[in-house]
């Protein structure tokens, strides 16, 4: 495991160019606009945020998965495996990593189900969770692959705490900076740059928000305020595009035109089957075992 950013493979491997990443992107926007695609991995990150909470997860934990899903759609389209199976295998693996603890097969999967039937039931027809505990370790195989085994995580959380604590602002703009880093994990900023520019960019809208004066601060700063604020313009947009829709009500027709998981996997996942959901005569076998 490296010791810093710097070393690590999130900095050598998964910082990724915008330009690159829109491009394998392209089977996506083919069918979606890009600002429908954002909507749709918006909804499936909340998915996340709530599967997390139904295990009672520390807050890391979820923000860590919600990377591993980033990454795996950055590299394969939605119709690949159903982001429903990704999402819940990122956190599932993510508890791993993290050194969170055990996560039995039952509880993940009755979760996922309680999460999708009570809370976004309005998005599938109050469907059941169509994926058992089988498939969440075959595509758990999968997403280890496509990230090279590229695990560790370096998040905005610490260095917003330090650059807060230098601040000396901790009661008033860490919890609110916290939260827009929270925020940000909807968008793609974890994808392009390092969790120390995220960090100025939320501790700095932070500050805004409450009305403190810290530009004599930042402008000491020896980094490059150009990436900040990109960073807190897309954080900006996220913004915008929620108050632009209704999930609630919109989500289930925008479903409908997001690409359907194929049958059969792309030609070199060692893999199958991993975008079949078990039949329901199948619902009640297995899965209660240990993960």
């Amino acid at each position: 495991m490296a010791g810093n950013f710097w070393q690590s493979s999130h900095c050598t491997q998964w910082i990724l160019d915008p330009q690159i990443l829109m491009r394998d992107r392209q089977k996506d926007l083919e069918v979606l606009t890009e600002e429908t695609y954002q909507r749709v991995m918006i909804f499936y990150c909340n998915i996340m945020q709530a599967i997390g909470e139904q295990l009672k997860v520390r807050q890391q934990v979820i923000a860590t998965g919600m990377v591993y899903f980033k990454r795996f759609y950055a590299k394969h389209p939605l119709n690949s495996i159903d982001p429903l199976l990704v999402g819940p295998t990122s956190i599932f693996l993510a508890s791993k990593v993290e050194e969170f603890g055990v996560i039995t097969s039952s509880r993940l999967i009755n979760a996922c189900q309680s999460v999708v039937k009570n809370k976004f039931g309005y998005a599938f027809q109050n469907q059941e969770f169509p994926f058992r505990m089988a498939q969440v370790l075959e595509c758990e195989f999968f997403l280890l692959e496509i990230m090279d085994c590229c695990l560790i995580v370096f998040h905005p959380y610490r260095p917003l705490m330090q650059y807060v604590a230098d601040l000396g602002q901790e009661e008033i703009l860490l919890p609110l900076a916290w939260r827009i880093v929270n925020d940000s994990l909807r968008t793609d900023v974890c994808l392009l740059y390092p969790p120390y520019l995220i960090a100025l960019a939320c501790l700095h809208m932070a500050c805004v928000i409450s009305q403190k004066d810290t530009k004599h601060w930042f402008a000491e700063l020896n980094v490059d305020l150009d990436k900040v604020l990109e960073i807190t313009q897309q954080i900006l947009k996220l913004y915008e595009l929620w108050k632009s829709y209704d999930e609630k009500k919109e989500m289930p027709a925008l479903l409908s035109t997001v690409p359907k998981a194929v049958l059969q996997p792309p030609p070199s996942q060692r893999f199958h089957d991993l975008t079949r959901p078990t039949p329901q005569s199948e619902s009640s076998q297995g899965g209660d075992g240990n993960a």
